[in-house]
């Protein structure tokens, strides 16, 4: 029986994808993280100067959900300066 030979395949797609980072999208991430940072110093703030339970409960709640968002902005944003800095 006759051998066949094996193929290769050149692939000619990247490994890696270069992902432009515009400004318009650094400015929306900066603009969001903004935003929730200061929803969630004002939910913190107003949790501590709060006598009401169930207003407590609220304002603890808004922090948390501020504080997990404004976290994953966070962190797109320091992708985003990273790839900004590879870039250059």
């Amino acid at each position: 029986m006759a051998r066949k030979k094996s193929v290769k395949r050149n692939s000619s797609k990247k490994l890696f994808r270069t992902v432009k980072v515009d400004k318009k999208k650094f400015d929306f991430v900066s603009g969001r993280l903004i935003f929730f940072i200061l929803g969630f110093v004002v939910s913190f703030g107003l949790y501590l100067f709060n006598s009401n339970p169930f207003l407590e409960e609220v304002f603890i709640f808004l922090s948390i959900i501020f504080g997990f968002i404004s976290i994953a902005y966070l962190i797109v944003f320091l992708i985003f300066l990273v790839m900004k800095v590879i870039k250059k």
